[in-house]
């Protein structure tokens, strides 16, 4: 019999490699995982060209031996960016960054996924941000908004990436606090992914 509703936690790949009354606990008690940080984008997307799935992998991995959905944390944010995305003045280029990161994210998760934070916490926690006619959107802590205004919003959740008429398919959804496989240069060898994929099948999880 299946369960009549979803109940998740935030889960995190190392203790689901290293503790295994974690491991059985999470396989056992829940329906629903978020990653706790491997879908971050200083995490996924640490250099301009570099991707590094394999924290976010296993997490999809191990839902999935476990008959659990993902619930996948996050697009878009004003935190846990990496330096780079940034160190950019340019409007425009802040923009193609932010649509090819919701492209190629979105895509290398498509059909593994149950739903997706896209737009997370973009509401300030100011008091101050809602007077004098503001809307209560964060500002200069998000360089998403400094760029684009108000209108990244709508952008991401478009998920257009440049240069094509229809974006990647993303659920939308806007998240608020109120509510490796590696792509680019790769970021370890084929003899070490072959022992971690040895490592994964001995604790259960599936091949990607």
């Amino acid at each position: 019999m299946g369960r009549p509703f979803d109940v998740g936690a935030a889960l995190a790949e190392n203790p689901l490699l290293t503790d295994s009354r974690y491991r059985a606990l999470a396989g056992s008690q829940f329906s629903m995982l978020t990653p706790e940080n491997a879908f971050k984008p200083q995490f996924l997307h640490p250099r301009r060209n570099v991707y590094d799935f394999r924290d976010a992998d296993l997490l999809v991995r191990f839902a999935r031996a476990n008959d659990m959905k993902v619930h996948a944390h996050t697009l878009v944010w004003h935190e846990a960016l990496p330096n780079w995305m940034r160190d950019n003045n340019d409007p425009e280029e802040v923009r193609r960054t932010m649509l090819r990161h919701i492209a190629t994210v979105a895509g290398h998760f498509k059909g593994k996924v149950a739903e997706w934070d896209v737009v997370n916490e973009p509401m300030s926690d100011d008091e101050k941000s809602y007077t004098n006619g503001d809307l209560g959107l964060r500002s200069e802590q998000s360089p998403w908004y400094e760029a684009m205004g108000e209108e990244y919003i709508d952008e991401a959740l478009q998920g257009r990436p440049p240069g094509r008429s229809e974006g990647a398919a993303v659920p939308q959804r806007v998240r608020d606090r109120g509510g490796r496989r590696a792509m680019g240069r790769p970021l370890r060898s084929d003899q070490a992914a072959q022992r971690a994929r040895r490592t994964d099948r001995r604790r259960g999880f599936p091949e990607p």
